[in-house]
């Protein structure tokens, strides 16, 4: 035995010992993962395939010898040196270990590999069907497996040559009618197998609608629906199946146009038959029952299409059999039948001409009415089990599916038969059934912006009897609450009388900390949308907010309810917008001074970050009121400024993080704040800024900068003054220069924050002021910056780093960043590509074929020749097709990022 199988051999022992020790099976499996890639694997695999049962670890030799095999297959092809003798050999194996589906799967795949890149399908297929053919039962398995895998090939291999990947599709259509017929006859004794490669083919070949009928499939499927352990698979055949009779076009043929409307009043005559028998068999078994909905729905998707062409009676008796299944409470199953319901309304709404609109809706009404009836009874109510991520999701869940659901069936039902459902619902469930009644609020809530323009007494009637309820319960009241707020605009336009008494209402519940949530969102929307209403009123709703503004740094909690405090002062202001000069001074004088106040004398650090947060809010939600002319007046006269500074200082002495986020935070929405004045604010807050940096070396500090550029902007787009743009470039490059000349003298890992920070203003200046970025010091800081830190980069920062980089060559084609490229191109695409492959998530990636392909659209010579270098240098595990297309100079853009994603999914694959 010679050495690469004694290694192979030992790994595998070491990775399934009883006694596992962790170092050595990760070095094990890491010593597999590269001897797959050597050209030693292809001698190690006949042996591991062909060992005796009687070996140790039997079973593991020969499941990686499989996989060896369909990695080598797969990302090796070109060394294979004899392809009928290892076609050959993998039918073998196929044939000894055809009742392991473990197994055969690695070796289907294998042989799908093979059957795509030797382009030989059409001479495969015959010696398959010799070798193991159907009079030995036990084959039929395995051949499923192997259609299965050579049709998903035709998709899942894309470094293949795309000639060979279209002979092969060709060719495997040109097979089809034979594969679907064993197809449908292996259903009597394999139906679960037989359904397993339909999907497969079905899925990734473009197989004719005649041959499918033509081969009675839809009878096959019918079949398994009917079986409980089926369901599954029938119902993913049927929704394949359905997708593919609505996918007809301009190029599909009158006969075929035929055949499509012949199968589907088959399946609608069918399922109006059977569906309520079948629905019996599940016997409340939610998951058996879900699939049979999934079955149901997926022909509403088609009856649009076809609708001219099917009875009208039908169509509709689908509709009052859907309503069964909103009876039985599924979260699946409601989210299915809102798909169905919002395909139905897209197509009355923007397809078919009035009269068949008034028709179908008026035959509809009364189903609609039913099922809304039973989605609001049945599906909506919440269930507090007591498991609070699990409410969480119902409600997101809630605000997702049900409320799209109640504002489609506003376009087939009448707004006053479901303005009426609810009504009752409502009235007739409290106070003994409150989480039906919660749901009729919560769908009522659903209506606000459908009915935002729908003049009635009924809506009015409703909110009236809304705010007249009594009750303790928390869920009813959040909902409550919620529901009057989301109707300020309706209330506005039609019943603005009712404006205070609805505001009454919200604030009534204001000193619930439970409700603090639904009480400030709701005072916010309503006064937004009813601020011109309460003009008259802004001695009481200031009273009534200065009561609970007295109790905020008390009830303030830290990551908690600060958003919802937020939401009350962003109001407050929203009405106060409205308000004269004066009127808006007096107040702010009223609620931030006395703020201030508190910040100067000793307090715990707790209740200074509750009153930060108040201040930033103050800032943020203030510079609506527009007292741009009074700003730093009126912050000099209350020592704004200087409170902050010492704060500041306060908090960096004692190293407090936390509380230096806090103070950064509430200078950056000073900055917005304060309106014009930015433009003399700005040389000295850039002071106390290098000075904070140099203290702390914190992103928060950093992230100011951000904030300072946009907010001169902001004013240099007002005033066109143009010290805005001259500042950007006065005090930015010189600090962005001593953070770096700090960070990349460090552990980058420690400073990935301040990095993204850093990019991030970068992007801002790229993207605000292009021209003075190449005029500035930045235009050849930055590529050596960009490379300092690609390498040790986490992906957030990563991301960061490349999108900077997309604006810089986007808006940069000068002679520097050509010589950059000319002299530096190797060692950009060599980090590009290295560091992109470090990363799963997809988005990473193709940010970096964003850039890729910006590089090469601009000069492709110059970028192919750099990549080539690389690819040919680093990569040459890579097919050979892929390798000579980086060296084309003629490719489109699209193309080229097609080619850049194949490479990094063969890297994933090979890794």
């Amino acid at each position: 035995m010679n050495q690469p199988v004694e290694d192979v051999l030992k790994a595998i022992s070491v990775l399934y010992s009883p006694q596992q020790i962790p170092e050595e099976t990760t070095k094990a499996d890491q010593y597999l993962q590269e001897f797959m890639k050597t050209k030693e694997a292809w001698q190690v695999i006949p042996l591991l395939l062909t060992s005796e049962p009687t070996v140790a670890f039997y079973q593991q030799r020969i499941y990686y010898g499989a996989i060896i095999l369909k990695k080598k297959v797969c990302y090796n092809f070109k060394e294979i040196e004899n392809f009928d003798e290892l076609f050959k050999f993998i039918l073998k194996c196929l044939s000894v270990y055809k009742n392991q589906k473990m197994i055969t799967s690695h070796l289907a795949q294998s042989l799908a590999a093979l059957c795509v890149q030797s382009n030989s399908w059409n001479d495969y297929f015959p010696l398959i069907i010799q070798n193991l053919p159907i009079t030995d039962t036990s084959n039929i398995p395995v051949l499923l497996l192997m259609f299965s895998s050579i049709a998903e090939a035709n998709k899942k291999l894309p470094f293949a040559k795309k000639e060979y990947l279209y002979s092969l599709h060709d060719n495997l259509i040109h097979t089809s009618p034979t594969i679907l017929d064993f197809i449908q006859r292996s259903f009597v004794l394999f139906p679960g197998n037989a359904l397993d490669c339909f999907n497969s083919w079905i899925q990734n070949l473009d197989i004719s609608i005649s041959l499918l009928n033509q081969c009675q499939i839809i009878q096959m499927i019918f079949e398994g629906i009917k079986q409980k352990n089926l369901r599954e698979r029938s119902s993913d055949s049927f929704y394949y199946f359905m997708k593919k009779i609505r996918s007809i076009n301009e190029k599909t043929t009158d006969e075929e146009v035929g055949i499509c409307i012949n199968i589907v009043q088959y399946v609608l005559k069918q399922l109006i038959t059977n569906i309520s028998s079948i629905v019996q068999t599940t016997q409340g078994d939610i998951e058996d029952f879900e699939w049979v909905s999934d079955f149901y729905c997926s022909l509403g998707f088609v009856l649009t299409t076809y609708i001219d062409k099917i009875d009208s009676n039908q169509f509709i008796m689908y509709y009052r059999l859907l309503d069964q299944f909103t009876c039985i409470r599924s979260i699946r199953n409601i989210t299915r039948i809102t798909d169905v319901v919002v395909d139905l309304t897209d197509f009355l709404n923007e397809t078919a001409h009035e009269n068949m609109r008034e028709k179908i809706c008026f035959a509809l009404t009364e189903t609609f009415v039913s099922m809304f009836e039973h989605v609001l009874r049945v599906q909506t109510p919440l269930i507090d089990n007591g498991d609070q991520e699990e409410l969480l999701d119902f409600i997101d869940f809630r605000k997702d599916v049900i409320s799209e659901f109640v504002r489609r069936s506003c376009d087939i039902v009448p707004c006053p038969l479901l303005l009426d459902t609810i009504s009752s619902i409502c009235v007739s469930t409290i106070p003994n059934q409150l989480d039906i009644a919660e749901a009729s609020l919560f769908c009522f809530r659903s209506l606000a912006r459908v009915l935002s323009e729908y003049k009635s007494e009924m809506v009015l009637s409703i909110l009236q009897s809304i705010v007249k309820i009594e009750s303790t319960n928390l869920h009813f009241l959040h909902t409550s609450v919620f529901c009057v707020g989301r109707y300020c605009d309706w209330i506005h336009n039609y019943a603005p009388t009712f404006a205070p008494t609805a505001l009454q209402y919200i604030l009534k519940y204001i000193n619930i900390p439970e409700l603090i949530e639904p009480v400030a969102i709701s005072f916010e929307n309503m006064c937004d949308g009813c601020a011109v209403d309460f003009i008259p009123l802004i001695d009481v709703i200031s009273q009534t907010f200065s009561s609970v503004y007295q109790q905020m740094p008390q009830s303030w909690k830290v990551g908690g309810v600060n958003g919802s405090f937020s939401s009350l002062i962003n109001g407050y202001c929203l009405v106060l917008e409205k308000q004269p000069f004066e009127i808006k001074l007096k107040y702010i004088e009223t609620f931030i001074p006395p703020l201030v106040k508190s910040l100067s004398q000793p307090i715990s650090p707790e209740l200074m970050t509750a009153l930060i947060r108040i201040l930033t809010s103050w800032f943020d939600s203030g510079v609506k009121l527009n007292l741009q002319n009074i700003t730093i007046s009126f912050l000099q006269k209350y020592d704004v400024i200087p409170t902050l500074f010492r704060l500041m200082e306060f908090a960096i002495q004692n190293k407090n993080e936390s509380l230096i986020e806090d103070i950064a935070s509430c200078i950056r929405y000073l900055f917005f704040f304060i309106g014009s004045s930015i433009v003399d604010f700005t040389q000295t807050i850039s002071t106390q800024m290098v000075q904070w940096w140099q203290n702390t070396h914190l992103a928060s500090i950093v992230k100011m900068y951000s904030f300072l550029i946009r907010a001169l902007k902001r004013e240099d787009d007002r005033s066109h003054n143009p010290l805005c743009k001259n500042y950007c470039f006065t005090f930015i490059p010189p600090v962005l220069d001593t953070i770096f000349q700090f960070v990349l003298v460090q552990p980058k890992s420690s400073y990935t924050d301040v990095i993204t920070e850093c990019f991030i203003i970068i992007s801002q200046l790229l993207d605000k002021y292009p021209l003075e970025f190449s005029d500035s010091i930045l235009q050849q800081r930055f590529i050596p910056w960009s490379l300092n830190v690609l390498d040790t980069m986490s992906g957030e920062t990563f991301g960061t780093v490349v999108d900077s980089m997309i604006l810089f060559f986007h808006s940069n084609r000068s002679s520097y960043s050509n010589t950059y490229l000319q002299n530096e191109g190797e060692t950009l695409i060599r980090s590009l590509l290295s560091n992109a492959r470090k990363f799963t998530t997809k988005t990473k990636r193709e940010k970096v074929i964003d850039l890729m392909s910006l590089l090469y659209e601009q000069n492709p010579e110059l970028i192919s020749h750099k990549t080539s270098l690389v690819i040919q240098n680093e990569y040459n595990f890579l097919p050979i097709e892929i390798i000579n297309s980086f060296a084309s100079i003629k490719m489109k853009k699209t193309d080229y990022q097609y080619l850049l994603d194949d490479f990094f999914y063969i890297c994933r694959e090979t890794a």
